[in-house]
């Protein structure tokens, strides 16, 4: 499983997830709007935002993304509305209904008075389209059909355009922007990793050189900040079923040689940790800053 977490350069907000595949996620979160807020924030300036993305561990638990919903979840720092790691839940088979003052969407009728579709939403004959809060009459079905005049618009519009880009902005345009301007695109943040050398940060695709690892180096302002934002918050008890559904799911099952020794390799290189309330020196790894993070509350 792949944990993640999008953080927005401006407000600092960040949304945390898991997943199996990192590049199908992102592409959901461009085109979904399960969370109105981060999806459109998103959607708006993917650029940004600041992706922090692990290694995948090769189980398919989300006790890691679980971890830091327990310490984010409810703060003004998240962006995330359930504070349990589950699988995001399928769409397939709902429909927008409304009464004529709300609206929702599920997969039955929520009861008497209500008809499908939305509140002034698009209704087209296939020829003509209108916006309309019932059904303009026989032939009408909810939804837009794109004009021969609309199509050539949008052709016309968006004929030759190519992304050019001055190492800091990108644009689109038919001809070069101006001088510094050359076709492409400024480098994406999809796929790039955080990395640290205990004193400073950056964010690539690859390790940057020697004595550099995955992860970042809090500054001891950044401490001191998060200590006396989570300092006397009081965040509820886990449900006891999602922890014995993961019980129950990897009872039995034994890591790979292989996977023993990366795990030890990984370990390794791992520099004391400092723990964000009291300041404590941590040694041997996340594991044990977990478990003391657990004694503050």
């Amino acid at each position: 499983m792949i944990t993640y977490a999008a953080i927005n350069l401006t407000t600092k907000k960040m949304q945390i997830g898991s997943t199996t595949c990192f590049e199908a996620r992102y592409k959901q979160h461009l085109t979904s709007d399960m969370n109105p807020e981060f999806n459109r924030a998103l959607q708006k300036d993917p650029e940004n935002f600041f992706w922090l993305i692990s290694e995948d561990d090769g189980l398919d638990t989300r006790d890691e993304e679980q971890f830091y919903l327990d310490f984010y979840c409810g703060s003004p720092w998240c962006y995330n509305l359930n504070p349990y790691a589950v699988q995001p839940p399928s769409q397939g088979g709902t429909f927008w209904w409304n009464n004529g003052e709300q609206q929702v969407k599920q997969t039955d009728c929520p009861g008497e008075g209500w008809v499908k579709g939305r509140l002034d939403s698009w209704w087209t004959n296939g020829e003509n389209n209108t916006i309309s809060m019932e059904c303009p009459g026989e032939g009408w079905r909810p939804g837009r059909t794109v004009t021969p005049e609309h199509a050539k618009k949008m052709s016309e519009s968006g004929s030759g355009n190519v992304w050019w880009t001055n190492g800091v902005e990108e644009t689109r345009a038919k001809e070069c922007p101006g001088e510094g301007w050359v076709p492409g695109r400024t480098t994406s943040a999809e796929g790039r990793v955080s990395w640290t050398n205990g004193v400073s940060n950056t964010f690539s695709k690859e390790c940057p050189g020697e004595g550099w690892y995955r992860g970042i180096t809090l500054t001891e302002e950044e401490r001191v900040r998060r200590g006396d934002a989570n300092r006397g918050k009081k965040y509820g008890k886990r449900d006891p079923s999602v922890g014995k559904k993961i019980s129950e799911k990897n009872k039995g099952r034994k890591f790979s040689e292989e996977h023993k020794k990366s795990l030890a390799e990984a370990r390794s290189k791992i520099p004391v940790q400092i723990c964000e309330i009291c300041g404590k020196e941590i040694r041997n790894g996340m594991g044990n800053l977990k478990q003391h993070l657990r004694t503050h509350y």
